[in-house]
């Protein structure tokens, strides 16, 4: 993936991801967090004991359109416990991202748009490539699963998938635009933000989750159901929703716990 840095554009990033069946209805941990949770007590809850340290390691594919900061770190993987960076699976099995280091950042590449933006207020989209790294990031992974067919949670959540499991997937990505009063959320099927969700229904695809073993998860968005749905959300006479197009956003990332998952 090559993406182009423009460090005044991102304040930081949040990523929510939900595995689910086609017709389930997810519900965020924090669903009036329309653009992204940044701490774990955000996101719905501190790290608790019962908390499990993973690796989160992206694939960074030359088409991918969702990646590392690889050019500035030298790694494509976040390590829970490195400095600011927290990645867990809780107890109750939702995986929490966070980003709290100034040196370490995502990136994201709106450049393939699929769908033009429907802005009754003035599109805020001012930027084609983004990235987290300059500005003191924050992004944060929330995962919520769901059983195929049924719209009910699974029992344990992302423990609760099968080996070899493949299930659809949900993802919300918030960051910061270039005034502080407006943000950002990328969309691939994550709902819970009322009027918006027939919108990011009808354009957006979902994600595939695969439980690959025991300890281990692969989250993608496939071509040619790669496509995210960007929202900017601002005040104007109260809070404002805003279709900023659609796009397609390849990536792969493996989810990897540290020690023995449940």
């Amino acid at each position: 993936m090559s993406i182009l840095r423009l460090s005044t554009l991102s304040q930081g990033l949040a990523i929510a991801i939900f595995t689910l069946g086609l017709t389930a209805t997810p519900a965020f941990s924090n669903p009036a967090d329309a653009d992204g949770c940044h701490t774990h007590k955000d996101c719905g809850g501190g790290a608790g004991k019962g908390d499990h340290p993973v690796d989160l390691t992206f694939r960074d594919d030359d088409a991918d359109r969702i990646g590392s900061d690889f050019a500035v770190s030298g790694t494509v993987t976040y390590t829970d416990g490195e400095p600011g960076v927290s990645a867990r699976i809780r107890d109750d099995g939702i995986l929490l991202f966070n980003i709290q280091n100034p040196n370490r950042g995502l990136e994201l590449d709106f450049s393939d748009q699929s769908l033009p933006p429907e802005c009754e207020g003035g599109c805020k989209k001012n930027f084609v490539n983004i990235t987290t790294v300059d500005y003191p990031p924050g992004a944060a992974v929330t995962v919520q699963v769901f059983d195929n067919g049924t719209g009910q949670h699974r029992t344990n959540q992302f423990f609760g998938m099968n080996v070899d499991e493949k299930l659809l997937g949900e993802m919300k990505i918030g960051f910061g635009g270039a005034r502080k009063s407006t943000r950002f959320s990328v969309r691939f099927q994550a709902l819970g933000d009322g009027a918006i969700d027939t919108n990011i229904a009808a354009k957006s695809s979902f994600l595939e989750i695969t439980r690959t073993t025991q300890d281990s998860w692969f989250i993608e968005a496939v071509v040619p159901s790669d496509q995210a749905l960007l929202f900017s959300k601002f005040k104007q006479k109260g809070t404002v929703f805003q279709d900023e197009g659609t796009y397609h956003m390849p990536f792969g990332l493996t989810v990897t716990c540290q020690s023995p998952c449940p």
